[in-house]
């Protein structure tokens, strides 16, 4: 506890090397202490910071080393004379450790919230890992578990001063949180409930899970150098209840993977997280920033409430994207011929022509996406779906040279003669005894407003088909015409 001396108006001075000397008189009223404010040390911290000292919000950080530490507080311990009588900020002889400062905020709005609480809050690793844990958990009405801030030091630094870390509430509706973790190193958890455990991490998912004794809101803390996360209704993590904790994830900057599913709430800005190869989040979760600069991205599958944005234009890598809901994805797919599945729907903006796409196998977008070129080379799809303000052609090629084609349906700005759908009721009949790779899916459908009617011969396939079973599966084909 830090114990205030004299009971007369204290003058607060805060006189360090190469920072100007700032005075600030306070009265006694305000210098008591209560909860986890002390407005004394307020006043000294804030002059410190607006003098130019600190820079990083809620932490201490601008005191970046022992002799800025040192000065600060013997400032605060030698205090004034006034009236003959030595009036100090701590008393002079107390042990004042720096690890117990809890502060949080910038500039006039700094603030001194807490000292010797168990809130330790100066980011001796350099990173504010403490204080930022610190100020989230109370921005959540969490309250931490006793000893926290040592415990995020030691567990820093037994993963070699890692800055990666990711705070996660789980909810009183659970009593059961898990999810799948790789990386390097040591990874340290401390579940909130005043249980701890670390883990060695490698090259292999590990099934993580905890239950706690008894329900309640808890703030649960992993430090290490954590490649991977994964969390879904998985039976080895716990099953469904263990799917509807939240957090931040951008603070666990060093993932390569990850995919978050079910009732789990997970938010902030992916941006940062360059090193991403693989990334599928959908459910509740509410995922944003922008894509453009994840160039190492392979596996981009987004849907649900999350709101991504950004061109792919630079994802040259990319060989499976699938996003819908409330993203607003834009670029090019011309010559990104390492796909195999593209799916874009709801909002985004996607361009380019897809002809050369050939390693497609599903094709899906509608929307505001504005796609053109031929889909006749996408001889390895098995699902075809076009609808929107796109442009395709080709349709009556990739019927009759897509063996494997289990569902097609034409929307969109392309119209069809009758000569080109009886083209296409063709094809699939020709081909109706080859086995396609699924059971369901049997499905024709070229009713696209403006299409021609089928003719002839058209009308016969029509009616073979419907009257046909493709293996495997037991469904006949639905053909849809004008």
């Amino acid at each position: 506890m830090v114990e205030i001396m004299c009971t007369v108006v204290i003058l607060a001075v805060l006189a360090a090397a190469a920072l100007p000397y700032v005075e600030t008189y306070i009265g006694w009223a305000q210098q008591v202490w209560n909860h986890y404010e002390l407005t004394v040390l307020n006043e000294g911290l804030t002059a410190y910071q607006t003098s130019g000292g600190m820079r990083v919000s809620h932490s201490l950080q601008g005191l970046n080393n022992a002799a800025e530490v040192g000065a600060v507080l013997n400032a605060l311990k030698t205090g004034v004379t006034l009236g003959g009588v030595r009036c100090a900020f701590i008393a002079p002889n107390s042990n004042v450790d720096p690890t117990q400062l809890y502060a949080q905020g910038q500039g006039d709005h700094f603030s001194f919230v807490g000292y010797g609480t168990g809130l330790g809050m100066y980011g001796t690793g350099g990173d504010g890992m403490e204080g930022n844990i610190m100020a989230t958990l109370a921005a959540d009405d969490i309250t931490p578990v006793s000893g926290l801030g040592a415990w995020i030091g030691t567990a820093q630094a037994a993963a070699n001063n890692t800055s990666n870390y990711l705070l996660l509430t789980q909810p009183s509706s659970s009593t059961v949180i898990g999810f799948y973790v790789e990386g390097t190193g040591t990874l340290s958890i401390n579940w909130g409930d005043g249980n701890t455990n670390t883990y060695s991490l490698n090259g292999s998912p590990q099934a993580i899970s905890h239950t706690f004794g008894s329900a309640g809101t808890y703030g649960v803390t992993l430090v290490g150098n954590v490649t991977y996360f994964e969390s879904n209704q998985e039976a080895g993590i716990g099953g469904a209840n263990a799917t509807c904790f939240g957090g931040n994830i951008s603070t666990m900057t060093g993932l390569t993977y990850l995919n978050v599913q079910g009732s789990n709430t997970l938010s902030g800005n992916i941006a940062n997280l360059t090193g991403l190869t693989y990334l599928w989040v959908w459910g509740s979760n509410t995922i944003s920033g922008s894509i453009t600069n994840l160039t190492g991205l392979t596996y981009l599958q987004v849907t649900g409430n999350n709101t991504l944005s950004g061109s792919i234009t630079n994802l040259t890598g990319l060989t499976y994207l699938s996003v819908a809901g409330s993203n607003t994805l834009s670029g090019l797919v011309t010559n990104r011929i390492g796909l195999t599945h593209l799916y874009v729907l709801g909002s985004n903006t996607l361009s380019g022509d897809i002809t050369n796409l050939t390693g497609l196998t599903w094709f899906q977008v509608s929307g505001s996406n504005t796609l053109s070129g031929s889909v006749a080379g996408l001889t390895s799809s098995y699902f075809i779906y076009v609808a929107g303000l796109n442009t395709i052609t080709g349709w009556e090629t990739v019927a009759a040279n897509a063996t494997g084609l289990c569902y097609l349906e034409q929307r969109g700005n392309t119209v069809l003669t009758s000569t080109q759908v009886n083209a296409v009721l063709a094809g699939f009949r020709a081909n109706s005894a080859v086995s396609r790779s699924t059971t369901t899916n049997r499905t024709i459908d070229v009713a696209n407003p403006g299409n021609g009617a089928p003719t002839g011969q058209g009308i016969t396939d029509k009616a073979y088909l419907q009257g046909t079973i493709t293996p495997p599966g037991s469904t006949y084909w639905t053909v849809n015409t004008n």
